[in-house]
């Protein structure tokens, strides 16, 4: 009579070690908005706003801008080419005002831009909200 052998399996081959799999690198961190915050509006900047203030523009003439960071007025003008030039930092709101629209008057863009309007008396007069009609200054 025949017997079966026993017949054992051959043994496995001998694994190798896999390396680890790695995770993809972590996203950038995502950047903080492109409006600057130190622009706040004039309602805040005096202090008679409450805790936000109205939310209005931040001078009462065109092309002043207050930044609280720095506690000062900036003067700004967008060129013949569109670029915006900085006119100049200022401590006083009117005094910025005046050297914008001196500014653009030296560009030769007096027509183009809008200019503060002065009354007869010399003093510049608020821009009007809401109001985008070319504003031009009396003859002096």
């Amino acid at each position: 009579e025949v017997r079966a052998a026993h017949v054992r399996a051959a043994p496995a081959p001998a694994r190798t070690a896999l390396p680890p799999v790695m995770a993809p690198p972590a996203p950038p961190p995502v950047p903080p908005p492109l409006a600057p915050r130190d622009i706040v509006p004039a309602a805040v900047a005096d202090g008679d706003g409450g805790a936000r203030g109205a939310r209005t523009a931040s001078s009462r003439f065109w092309g002043v801008t207050w930044y609280r960071r720095d506690k000062i007025w900036k003067a700004f003008y967008r060129d013949a080419d569109g670029k915006c030039r900085l006119v100049g930092v200022f401590d006083d709101e009117e005094e910025a005002a005046r050297a914008r629209d001196q500014a653009i008057r030296d560009a030769g863009l007096e027509g183009k831009r809008r200019i503060n309007a002065v009354d007869a008396t010399g003093a510049l007069v608020p821009r009007g909200w809401g109001d985008r009609s070319a504003v031009v200054a009396p003859d002096p």
